[in-house]
């Protein structure tokens, strides 16, 4: 269960210091339960912001790089990000547990354009890939070569 602690707010109200910086998930898609903090959002197509309030009894879905590709990207990965609890009136934001499930294909699924996704006045975007050559491509991608 990943785990951010509490911290400090900013003395300017208007701030909102980002806990976790703003990325999308390399798989299919992620399901994330939330508590009763707030700060998680989501990036609209149009570039805009919102905030994913948390429901009590409530899973946020995320779709993911893989499931975007999958689609030809009819289906877009969703860049998301944690803020500052915003409703928090302390001097301190309390720590924010949330518990994850990251769906990804099979490893030998072939990740090739689903059927709809694709055809005479769309085609693919992408040429097919096992899904475990796609998925260690991307994460490879994030490890710094060592010095």
């Amino acid at each position: 269960m990943p785990t951010l602690p509490s911290n400090r707010t900013s003395t300017n109200s208007d701030l909102r210091s980002p806990r976790l910086s703003h990325y999308s998930v390399d798989g299919t898609i992620t399901l994330l339960a939330q508590e009763e903090i707030s700060g998680l959002r989501a990036q609209r197509i149009d570039g805009e912001w919102i905030s994913i309030p948390p429901i009590a009894g409530g899973i946020a879905v995320n779709i993911g790089e893989m499931l975007m590709r999958w689609s030809n990207d009819v289906l877009r990965a969703t860049p998301h990000q944690v803020l500052d609890d915003v409703g928090s009136d302390s001097a301190t934001v309390p720590e924010r547990h949330s518990i994850a499930f990251f769906c990804n294909a099979n490893k030998d699924t072939v990740l090739d354009c689903l059927p709809g996704c694709c055809g005479d006045e769309q085609p693919a975007k992408y040429e097919p890939v096992r899904a475990h050559e796609y998925i260690t491509g991307r994460l490879a991608g994030t490890i710094s070569p060592a010095a």
